[in-house]
């Protein structure tokens, strides 16, 4: 910003009889003020730098092999500089990054953005920590940090310590999904520097602008490198308290008068700066009788009055500002801590009255670069527009009774032929001169001014509509869809052997830019095996050769046009298995023989019949147990007694384990059947099968043999011996 200097006055009128006016004119006024009087509104018409630009790129990463280091006082977020830039790794897996954020110690980091992605405000969101490793130093540290030095192969070493530098230390690890967009700007909220407060000697962060204008002009490296005994402590505390009044809000409680809450680059002028700092209370920095003043805005009742005993000379009286420098509105920018300190517009202070007197409407524009509240800001923007109403200007030839008060002081001024009565006016210069007699001159330049400028109520607050930034699809982002559904399926194959599939389904992705999805799954157990992954247009996904009755994780993602996967939607389904029973056998009959019976049957018609499981037991109404199976028609029981009587009924089962049942599950079985084993059958021996040597002497005697049932044919000659014997 450009600099309004005002001259004012060294010393008071004492000094100047002290001294005998053994000094000159230009050394004795050789004092000066900042930020008094119109400056607020002087600063917004001289030319400048876009300001705007300016505020706007503090947060923006930079990457210069020379830059002016920063001073950050109060809260702001800031991108810094990137000092140092190594891939390490396998195929260069991590990239560091070294950014200096500012120029001294740094009270903390609150957070760290990638973009306008807050991923980091004491811990890691989401699963950043798996991508991003940052080390914090605040400025204090004494040595190098020790991961970058191991990591960098004698580039970075344990000398790299940048001594009484904040930075910070970021590794990347690569990931085509969360840095598709390439290397993200990386900026940081932090509490900028730690201010003395000569009230108390503490040293600690604050945002009070008297303390920070202080610590600047005292600041040998960057600021002013002013002595503390050439600044007026007593106007630093005042300066403080006006700062830390509490001002009532609209929504309840209170805020801070002033606070100060930016950047102050070194590449501006120490003046420049000094300027913009004064700004955000409102007020000035005074040069006089070899002592700097810091001043913050507030009305101060008049003490002095000048009438005309003092006057030496006519008073010239300016009594409207020029059109130049009339306004009935005031309006800009500011970085809106409600907005993550993006550049945004203030609401605007409106005249509508000052409006319909200037014909239409005049607008100031005025950013406040150290300002990050809106309703704070509105405060100063009605300040400015109500300074810049106060029209009427006067200068007056004084004598030297002038030099009681100094630039920025109220006065009141009673002329009966201006037909001013103790009209409060506000010194905004001097200039000196002789009369024509010879006589010194003050002449005193004043502006008029009124206690009810600085007022302001609840009602007098805007409605603050947030950030000026209109959100722009980049592409970074994907959107998965909101729900997956997955449907377990068993079908029969050919073969009669089941089919296991899962039917997936989603809704569409709720983004226009989504090119594809990608279902992936795998079974649940182990948790350490890789997932099966295919892509897909749309909805739904079979998903096939599933082993029956298993637990499955099944997830899906979308991808963007730009490659960006989203996150998972998952499911944990379990593969279906076949649960039809094949029908019962029919046809069923049993047919006894010599020491065994036969079971006959025929089989279901499914196409996934197995076999049939036959039981037994030895009444219809007993206990049947299984007794074998058979994948045929037929089972033969043997290994019987003859004349024995067994029961039977048969379940069948299919290749899925399903055994014959109803509709409730409870089993069901084929109609009962019996059969009783026999004897040998007439016939059942035949010619010659039995000779003597296979019948043990004794073993059949006439008893056992029916009459007529053998005939002699059938004996030899010794048999017949033996059975007359």
């Amino acid at each position: 910003m450009a600099v309004t200097l005002i001259a004012g006055l060294a010393a008071a009128g004492s000094a100047w009889a002290a001294a005998g006016f053994a000094i000159s004119l230009g050394a004795a006024f050789g004092a000066f003020a900042i930020g008094a009087g119109l400056s607020m509104v002087s600063r917004a018409l001289m030319p400048k730098p876009d300001m705007s630009a300016v505020m706007g790129g503090q947060s923006v990463t930079t990457r210069d092999a020379a830059h002016s280091r920063k001073i950050v006082y109060g809260r702001a977020r800031i991108g810094g500089n990137i000092v140092y830039l190594e891939s390490t790794g396998t195929d260069n897996k991590y990239l560091w990054l070294v950014i200096a954020v500012a120029g001294h110690e740094i009270d903390a980091y609150e957070s760290v953005w990638f973009n306008d992605e807050m991923i980091y405000d004491g811990n890691y969101f989401g699963n950043w920590a798996s991508f991003v490793n940052i080390s914090f130093y605040t400025g204090d540290q004494i040595a190098a940090d020790t991961a970058l030095v191991a990591a960098s192969n004698s580039k970075w070493t344990t000398d790299h310590k940048l001594l009484d530098t904040a930075y910070m230390v970021v590794r990347l690890t690569h990931d085509r999904d969360k840095f598709s967009s390439g290397l993200p700007n990386i900026s940081t909220i932090i509490r900028g520097k730690k201010v003395l407060d000569p009230s108390d000697s503490s040293t600690a962060w604050s945002q009070n602008p008297a303390l920070c204008i202080y610590d600047y002009l005292r600041h040998v490296k960057y600021g002013l490198g002013e002595t503390a005994a050439n600044i007026l402590t007593a106007s630093v505390n005042t300066a403080k308290d006006v700062c830390d009044e509490a001002i009532a809000l609209d929504a309840g409680g209170t805020q801070a008068r002033y606070t100060i809450d930016g950047v102050i680059d070194t590449a501006g002028s120490i003046k420049s700066n000094i300027e913009s700092m004064t700004g955000a209370m409102a007020g000035r920095l005074v040069y006089s009788g070899g002592l700097f003043e810091i001043h913050a805005g507030e009305y101060i009742a008049p003490t002095i009055t000048v009438d005309e005993s003092q006057v030496i000379g006519e008073i010239t009286v300016q009594t409207k500002q020029s059109r130049r420098s009339a306004f009935n509105g005031v309006k800009g920018v500011f970085l809106s801590e409600d907005d993550n300190y993006i550049l945004a517009d203030y609401p605007a202070q409106i005249s509508t009255a000052y409006a319909l007197q200037d014909g239409d409407p005049i607008y100031l524009d005025m950013p406040l670069p150290y300002t990050t509240n809106n309703i704070r800001a509105q405060r100063l923007a009605k300040l400015a527009l109500f300074r810049s109403r106060q029209q009427e200007a006067i200068t007056m030839p004084c004598n030297l009774s002038a030099l009681r008060f100094k630039i920025g002081d109220n006065i009141n001024v009673t002329n009966v032929r201006l037909g001013y009565d103790e009209k409060v006016f506000e010194v905004v210069g001097y200039s000196m001169g002789f009369s024509s007699d010879g006589q010194i001159v003050v002449n005193v330049d004043a502006i008029e001014t009124a206690a009810s400028i600085w007022d302001w109520t609840t009602s007098d607050e805007e409605v603050f509509l947030g950030g000026g930034e209109v959100a722009l699809y980049s592409g970074k982002i994907s959107v998965a869809p909101t729900s997956i559904t997955v449907v377990a399926t068993a079908y029969l194959n050919a073969d009669g052997t089941t089919h296991s599939t899962f039917n997936v389904t989603w809704p569409a992705s709720d983004d226009a830019f989504t090119d594809h999805y990608v279902v992936e799954w795998r079974l649940a157990s182990p948790a350490d095996q890789d997932y099966f992954s295919q892509d897909t247009r749309s909805s739904p996904f079979v998903i096939s050769n599933l082993e029956s009755s298993q637990v499955y994780n099944v997830r899906v993602k979308a991808i963007n046009e730009l490659g960006v996967s989203s996150t998972y939607i998952n499911n944990s389904p379990t593969a279906a298995i076949d649960t039809t029973a094949p029908s019962a056998p029919t046809s069923v009959s049993a047919n006894g023989e010599f020491e065994q019976i036969t079971i006959n049957w025929t089989n279901p018609s499914d196409t996934d019949f197995s076999h049939v499981n036959v039981y037994r037991s030895t009444s219809s109404g007993g206990t049947y147990a299984l007794i074998g199976t058979s994948a045929g028609t037929n089972f033969t029981d043997t290994n019987l007694a003859v004349s024995v009587t067994r029961y039977y009924k048969l379940r069948a089962v299919d290749y899925s384990g399903n055994a014959t049942k109803d509709g409730s599950g409870n089993p069901v079985y084929s109609s009962i059947v019996n059969a009783t084993t026999t004897q040998v059958p007439v016939g059942g021996i035949a010619d010659n099968a039995v000779d003597t040597d296979q019948i043990a002497d004794n073993a059949v005697d006439i008893d056992q043999i029916a009459i007529n049932q053998l005939c002699g044919r059938h004996f030899r000659l010794e048999d017949t011996e033996k059975r007359s014997g």
